[in-house]
């Protein structure tokens, strides 16, 4: 009988040190959702290209309308620096629309034609009809992180429409479209 008695205080014992030996632990996960950013900044010609969300949210927008002039009219004109950000994994591409300037005469449109080029993409506008370009302004394809791109806008008016026009205050669009993929 005191053999069982052992046996069993033994067999406690035993038991009670596994149920002590194990290691306690707490955890949880850090999860979070990265929604998609895409903007686009049309900025004066020269600014530094950002590499950082905050530094494009610093950079100052000037939508500014582009005079032509005698000064101006018979010359390529670097009018802005167009700056895109997106972190679309898929990637993004931007688009380029203009309209030429019209104007107004009370019962027909006199037009000022021009050519407007970003990145790839050219358009020469048509008097009436929005003019889309054949290209894309840039297509990053897919993406590891936030991208930015950077290029230059210009216009180069006709100059012999420009000469030519009636009086009258002409006004066309030029469109930049950025589109995730």
């Amino acid at each position: 009988m005191k053999k069982n008695i052992i046996a069993t205080l033994l067999v406690l014992a035993i038991s009670s040190i596994a149920i002590f030996a194990a290691n306690a632990t707490g955890q949880f996960d850090v999860v979070t959702s990265v929604g998609g950013i895409h903007e686009i900044k049309l900025v004066t010609v020269g600014t530094t290209v950002p590499t950082t969300k905050a530094g494009f949210d610093s950079l100052t927008a000037d939508n500014a309308d582009f005079t032509v002039d005698d000064t101006n009219y018979s010359s390529v004109q670097t009018v802005r620096q167009l700056i895109s950000m997106s972190n679309n994994r898929n990637g993004y591409y931007m688009t380029l629309s203009a309209t030429a300037m019209g104007a107004d005469l009370g019962t027909e449109f006199a037009y000022i034609n021009y050519e407007v080029i970003a990145g790839g993409a050219t358009v020469t506008t048509n008097d009436a009809t929005e003019v889309d370009s054949a290209t894309n302004i840039y297509d990053s394809g897919t993406l590891n992180g936030m991208d930015f791109y950077s290029t230059n806008v210009t216009v180069e008016v006709a100059a012999e429409e420009y000469e030519n026009a009636v009086t009258g205050s002409y006004s066309g669009t030029i469109t930049f479209n950025l589109f995730a993929n």
